[in-house]
């Protein structure tokens, strides 16, 4: 029996969530074998919040269909400014550049930067050159939090779906959200 299309969406707002949330993760741990103040560690940065903020912003569900997957999943209350602050920095310096201020800051991020030498000058934004041990620990701590959300909320679809998976031969299949229900 195929999923229907809401499991299939299920199946993909919490697939994928905890995926982006899990690489998040790797990329974190993956910053205690990376000098600080190096482009590689600036890297590693910009790749944990783009991964970390995936599930809390649009995505394209099906033809017609956008949502944010998890929404409507606060984070812990102890964790809530680390989390704002990881949406932030994804919204105003990583995913996008913009020089206005996130809503409730009062200054831009994005600051532009003349740097004047005897040959000219260069022109150009900031960038999150480190990320502190206790934001990178409570980032690991939300990213476990969520994953745990996601697995919850995945445990039904694949026990009610899973004996019918395991008839299908051994292989890689696609299940797309928003094709007709072929096999």
């Amino acid at each position: 029996m195929r999923p229907s299309s809401a499991d299939l969406q299920n199946l993909w707002i919490f697939a994928y969530s905890r995926a982006s949330l899990l690489e998040a993760d790797y990329w974190l741990d993956a910053m205690s074998n990376t000098a600080t103040g190096t482009p590689q560690f600036e890297a590693l940065i910009c790749a944990t919040v783009v991964a970390y903020a995936r599930p809390f912003t649009k995505s394209q569900i099906t033809d017609k269909k956008r949502i944010i997957p998890l929404k409507d999943v606060p984070p812990p209350s102890s964790l809530h400014n680390t989390h704002s602050m990881l949406l932030k920095l994804r919204d105003k310096v990583m995913g996008h550049k913009d020089a206005t201020p996130a809503s409730g800051d009062t200054k831009s991020p994005n600051i532009l930067v003349l740097d004047r030498d005897r040959d000219g000058f260069n022109l150009h934004t900031i960038r999150i050159g480190g990320m502190e041990t206790r934001t990178r620990s409570e980032t690991q701590a939300l990213c476990g939090y969520f994953v745990q959300i996601c697995e919850a909320q995945l445990k039904p679809l694949i026990e009610r779906h899973g004996p019918e998976i395991m008839k299908q031969p051994i292989g890689r299949y696609e299940l797309l959200v928003n094709e007709p229900p072929h096999p």
